[in-house]
């Protein structure tokens, strides 16, 4: 398998911070489908990859709840989180050990408001906030992962 060097991932995530935090002053409250955490991937995706992306012209469905999202999931022919990765050409990461640039998706739990899409920075999760601030560095990136629903590392498409 052939992955993706530091360099060009480090232009990819760049890139789609940037798209998303342009997003973000545009609209006046958090839009889900727009700039929200899985817009995040949807943009990272696609400035990693160019018109290679399964995302290139993927038209999500508007979702205004994490269930509308999962509704919207299974209407665009995807049965699961690991379905929709391993079609747009992640492998799954069994391990749970996160590098800079795989994506990740999280349950919210009660006691974190972390949850949802995320992408591996520089030590760093990276993902949206709900209130509309843009992209922020929301917590340690661990060695070892274990809560996460899935782990996912882009593969040189």
């Amino acid at each position: 398998m052939s992955y993706y060097t530091v360099e060009e991932i480090e232009v990819a995530i760049n890139k789609a911070k940037a798209i998303i935090n342009s997003r973000t002053k545009e609209v006046d409250e958090y839009t889900r489908g727009y700039n929200d955490c899985f817009s995040l991937l949807v943009e990272y995706d696609k400035s990693l990859r160019g018109e290679n992306s399964y995302f290139y012209d993927f038209k999500f469905k508007n979702y205004t709840t994490i269930k509308g999202f999962f509704k919207a999931l299974k209407n665009s022919g995807f049965d699961s989180l690991k379905d929709m990765a391993e079609k747009s050409n992640y492998e799954i990461i069994k391990t749970k050990r996160p590098i800079f640039g795989d994506i990740a998706f999280q349950a919210r739990s009660e006691d974190s408001q972390l949850g949802g899409a995320m992408l591996a920075g520089d030590g760093w999760w990276i993902t949206t906030s709900e209130l509309n601030e843009g992209i922020n560095e929301t917590r340690p990136l661990f060695f070892l992962e274990t809560k996460l629903l899935l782990l996912a590392r882009p593969l040189r498409s």
